[in-house]
């Protein structure tokens, strides 16, 4: 007799506040390791530290469910999805991005596989809430995030301001 592969339900996600964004996590460990997602609630306005970064662990994606967003790329180019549309980034592509609308929030579903990068965020979203409710900035926060980052494979780009 073979088993057949079987799948995987689970129930809703908690949201999770990071600063003034917030993000609903399906972790690898729920989905079997092949994939990590999140669904990301991008606060108007909201860049992280704008500088191009890359992940060396797994290939990534962006798929637009509200509003639109910034891709900036290491070729100088910079393309504007809408709802609807969607950004694939593989390993090692040099990319940023941000939320262009001061006044309009963003909503997309991040991808990343294999799965762990997602687990940056419940990271995130501790050590950001914990350094807002001190007191902290956005600016402040920064050397933080970055170290975040490096703990994931997420590298700053050689030439930005976070490798000065």
């Amino acid at each position: 007799m073979t088993t057949e592969p079987q799948p995987i339900v689970q129930p809703s996600a908690e949201l999770l506040t990071a600063g003034p964004n917030s993000v609903r996590i399906l972790t690898g460990a729920l989905t079997g390791a092949p994939i990590g997602a999140i669904e990301y609630h991008v606060a108007p306005g909201f860049s992280p530290p704008a500088i191009l970064h890359r992940h060396t662990r797994e290939d990534a994606g962006w798929f637009l469910l509200e509003g639109e967003l910034d891709f900036s790329f290491d070729d100088g180019r910079t393309e504007r999805v809408a709802t609807g549309g969607s950004v694939t980034h593989p390993r090692n592509c040099w990319f940023r991005w941000s939320n262009p609308h001061q006044t309009r929030g963003a909503r997309a579903i991040c991808w990343f596989s294999p799965a762990g990068f997602e687990q940056f965020f419940v990271d995130v979203a501790a050590a950001a809430n914990a350094h807002f409710a001190d007191g902290g900035t956005i600016d402040t926060f920064t050397p933080m995030l970055i170290e975040l980052r490096a703990a994931y494979g997420d590298e700053p780009h050689p030439g930005s301001e976070a490798t000065r």
